[in-house]
């Protein structure tokens, strides 16, 4: 039970930060493709999802956070 609600919370982070950052490049007037103007948006929305699954896949593999917690 604990592993599905990690999984859920980091789901709900991917979600809430796609919508963040195509909600502000909307407002902005960029729009999204492989043109020049458009790349950082586009890389945003590849890289920080990913970059928060990556962050909770690793604070549950530290080791020292384990012993803390036995």
């Amino acid at each position: 039970m604990k592993n599905i609600k990690k999984i859920a919370l980091v789901n709900f982070y991917a979600l809430v930060t796609v919508v963040a950052i195509y909600s502000t490049t909307m407002m902005l007037g960029l729009d999204f493709g492989f043109s020049s103007v458009s790349l950082i948006p586009t890389l945003l929305l590849l890289v920080v999802p990913q970059a928060g699954f990556i962050y909770y896949l690793t604070k549950e593999a530290n080791p020292k956070r384990q012993e803390a917690m036995a």
